[in-house]
């Protein structure tokens, strides 16, 4: 896939990946929150630069507390990619027992709004053709579930208070990575959270802060 870099500030300009192959028919699945951009990641290492050997993914959802100083070092060995361990399915998934209570009980169930991709394994092992033989299984978490199932045992378990803390009092002093996962935590959308405060804090020096700001008047003005 093409990709144009900038080379005064290197930022890299992607172009989206097929994800036809290994994305569910949307008519016949009950995934009906989620569209093919959260199946880019699986694909990341076919467009991005092939000298890259590691890459950190984070859904948009997040705010950076502290420097990631940590997420570019570690110690993958053969291991695929690297996430955080949380409570991330429902018991009532569809295939529960057939494939999470194994990963469950192993201790390495994973969100994946936080990812370290070793780009190196995840081509030499060609790790996305794995999630074609998945593309019809319906599960409610669309990626998610699958990237669990794929990544089961080739997984480096990081801290998820650190990584993917989720709230708490004393967050800005535990955690590096805070993320307002779940459809009802958003604060810009007018959604109760006990991290609203920082994140505005955070929305305020951005350049996008009167467009969250409207967005975010036009959310409570249905409420």
């Amino acid at each position: 896939m093409a990709h144009n870099i900038d080379t005064e500030s290197r930022i890299i300009f992607l172009s989206p990946p097929d994800v036809s192959d290994i994305t569910p028919d949307k008519q016949n699945s009950s995934d009906i929150y989620f569209g093919d951009a959260a199946y880019w990641r699986i694909k990341l290492c076919q467009i991005l630069p092939p000298e890259l050997k590691y890459c950190i993914y984070t859904d948009y959802d997040v705010l950076f507390l502290k420097p990631l100083d940590e997420l570019a070092n570690i110690d993958f060995g053969n291991k695929w990619v690297a996430v955080v361990g949380n409570k991330c399915f429902k018991h009532n998934e569809k295939n529960w027992e057939k494939y999470f209570k194994e990963i469950s009980e192993a201790g390495q169930e994973f969100n994946s709004g936080v990812m370290v991709f070793n780009l190196e394994q995840w081509r030499a092992q060609e790790v996305w053709k794995k999630f074609i033989p998945l593309k019809e299984m319906d599960f409610a978490c669309a990626e998610q579930p699958r990237l669990n199932i794929v990544c089961f045992g080739h997984n480096v378990m990081l801290d998820p208070i650190k990584y993917n803390a989720w709230g708490g009092e004393d967050i800005e002093q535990t955690c590096v990575i805070l993320h307002f996962a779940g459809h009802d935590t958003k604060p810009w959308k007018g959604c109760p959270s006990e991290c609203k405060k920082l994140w505005w804090e955070y929305a305020k020096i951005t350049p996008f802060y009167g467009i969250l700001k409207d967005e975010y008047l036009r959310e409570i003005s249905k409420k």
